[in-house]
């Protein structure tokens, strides 16, 4: 078992009696599906459709959690705020009041380890077992964040002392071993950096049930559905391996003197991982050429500049619409 305290993120507390109507009027996910017991991802879009943050939504009590990325949270809430003038909502941008914890098992599903549950009689009995599902009790929330049931978060929301301190014994995860976890389920999450760059579609969001095309009108809906409905996608987000070490300021990987934005990297080699990854945001028809047996003809990939190994596209877990 592998534990890292996920310190990287923020949250945002959306409160009052129009919490579900006013953020399904401004975010990507259908806010009918949020329930104490199913979480929900989302990102919020500007005027042009381009992705401002993603975030994870989670209810509890009379309120509306969502954990995004490290400095987000704040321009999440100077967003919503512009609309929430004529909603009762109160938008709140929270620092230290959630601890979120990361758990990986080399085996699936994940177990609750005996020492644990042992130190900690109320967590809850069992663990989530399908994607989004949320099991809770009064001061922890305990979420299946994807279809790996190898991989928990908790959110702990009363600073379990306990907790933090029984989490010690097991054997702990960098920032970038979590992330290539992410990676590996074809998660990308939105930086400061990255922020109203990129269209859902470049980020797989359309495909990955970050959007959902079923639900009523939002800021940005009309351009993201265009561009869904409307066009084959000329380029996404494409998963790359690398048996050696990738640098960490790499900005492009190349095949047949193109080159692509490299978006993130992982150089992780805990947690059964044995390569280092890199998403890029590639031209479509030059990545679907990647695959297949026939090696005369099908794409090769290598970070641009370097005369190192050639890089392996691994398959994402998704193709078509959630």
């Amino acid at each position: 078992m592998f534990f890292l305290e996920l310190s990287h993120y923020e949250f945002v507390r959306v409160s009052g009696e129009d919490r579900h109507k006013f953020l399904q009027g401004q975010v990507s996910c259908d806010m009918g599906k949020l329930t104490p017991d199913n979480s929900l991802r989302g990102a919020l879009c500007n005027l042009k459709g381009r992705v401002i943050a993603d975030f994870r939504a989670l209810e509890r009590g009379e309120d509306i959690w969502l954990q995004t990325q490290a400095g987000m949270a704040a321009k999440i809430v100077a967003v919503l705020q512009k609309y929430a003038v004529f909603s009762k909502v109160k938008l709140d941008a929270v620092s230290g009041e959630i601890r979120c914890y990361g758990l990986l098992s080399e085996s699936s599903p994940i177990a609750l380890p005996a020492e644990l549950s042992a130190l900690l009689p109320a967590l809850p009995s069992s663990f989530p077992d399908s994607k989004g599902e949320v099991v809770s009790n009064d001061s922890l929330g305990i979420i299946l964040p994807g279809d790996e049931l190898s991989r928990i978060e908790i959110w702990d929301f009363t600073g379990n002392q306990p907790l933090h301190d029984a989490l010690q014994q097991f054997e702990q995860l960098s920032t970038d071993d979590w992330l290539g976890t992410e990676m590996r389920a074809g998660e990308i999450h939105v930086s400061e950096q990255m922020s109203e760059e990129f269209t859902p579609q470049l980020l797989n969001y359309d495909i990955s049930g970050v959007i959902n095309f079923k639900k009523g009108c939002y800021t940005g809906q009309e351009v993201v559905a265009r561009m869904f409905y409307r066009a084959q996608a000329k380029k996404r987000l494409y998963l790359f391996a690398s048996p050696a070490p990738i640098p960490a300021n790499v900005s492009a990987i190349e095949s047949a003197d193109t080159s692509f934005p490299v978006l993130q990297v992982s150089n992780s080699r805990k947690a059964g991982s044995s390569e280092s990854l890199l998403f890029a945001v590639v031209d479509s028809e030059v990545a679907e050429n990647g695959g297949g047996d026939d090696r005369e003809n099908r794409a090769t990939f290598r970070i641009a500049g370097q005369d190192g190994s050639e890089l392996r596209q691994i398959q994402l877990p998704y193709s078509k619409p959630v």
